[in-house]
């Protein structure tokens, strides 16, 4: 895991709560996924997520970032897949986000994976 830019992510949305919303990966508020996307993606993902942020976008665009962002922002975090989906997850509060980093990463946490799984 890309440990500084996690901790980025983490430090724009513990400064700026209302920025966030973890069930929303982009619009007037993001989850951490849309979070990392506008500070370290490129391009036009990136433009589209910071677009959004201000203004709408049209159903196609809001299509585009939807299914793109969670990629993007997995291998800009340097996740595994299963980290991914732990971490991504609408359930997850700042204090799951805390604890990521605050032990250095994933070690401590049940990702769900069984020795059948790797």
């Amino acid at each position: 895991m890309n440990q500084e830019r996690f901790e980025a992510v983490l430090d724009v949305i513990t400064s700026r709560p209302l920025t966030w919303d973890q069930e929303a990966w982009c619009g007037t508020a993001r989850c951490f996924a849309g979070h990392t996307v506008a500070l370290f993606g490129e391009g036009r993902l990136r433009d589209l997520v910071r677009k959004d942020y201000h203004s709408d976008l049209d159903a196609n665009e809001r299509l585009q970032v939807s299914g793109e962002v969670p990629d993007v922002a997995q291998k800009l975090l340097g996740l595994s897949f299963d980290e991914c989906e732990w971490l991504f997850d609408p359930d997850r509060t700042l204090e799951d986000f805390q604890s990521i980093a605050n032990e250095g990463g994933f070690a401590h946490v049940d990702l769900g994976v069984t020795e059948d799984d790797e």
